[in-house]
């Protein structure tokens, strides 16, 4: 940082912390973001005669199509803030964005492949509560 006493350069204490802890608020944001999404989506298809089998299809599809949808309308905000450029740190929260994204994809697809087809939807809003 230069100071308008002196064009002496100080080093910003915390600047990758500060960075690191913004990462990690992405991280979150996104994770309970699709979390709370999921659990909307099927509690939806409770109330409609669901296909047995065919709840991974809807974990995986809404989480994609959010994180898709997320990630375009960031990019997009980026590329306005900064006069048509993605900046480098943009794309690293992009990555981070979907990474939470499949992660808790990931993680209600476990418990939705390991019960049987007559629970997996319980079974999978309780993972996305957990996740919460």
């Amino acid at each position: 940082m230069v100071t308008e006493d002196s064009a002496s350069v100080v080093p910003i204490a915390g600047a990758h912390d500060a960075q690191h802890d913004h990462l990690r608020k992405e991280t979150w944001t996104m994770a309970l973001y699709v979390a709370i999404c999921l659990i909307a989506a099927l509690t939806a298809v409770e109330n409609v005669t669901a296909v047995p089998g065919r709840i991974f299809g809807l974990v995986w599809g809404t989480t994609v199509g959010l994180a898709i949808a997320h990630v375009f309308a960031f990019r997009v905000a980026g590329r306005l803030v900064n006069e048509g450029v993605l900046t480098r740190a943009d794309r690293i929260v992009s990555a981070v964005q979907l990474a939470a994204a499949a992660a808790v994809a990931g993680i209600v697809t476990l418990p939705v492949l390991l019960a049987s087809t007559d629970n997996e939807l319980y079974w999978a809003r309780y993972t996305c509560a957990a996740i919460i």
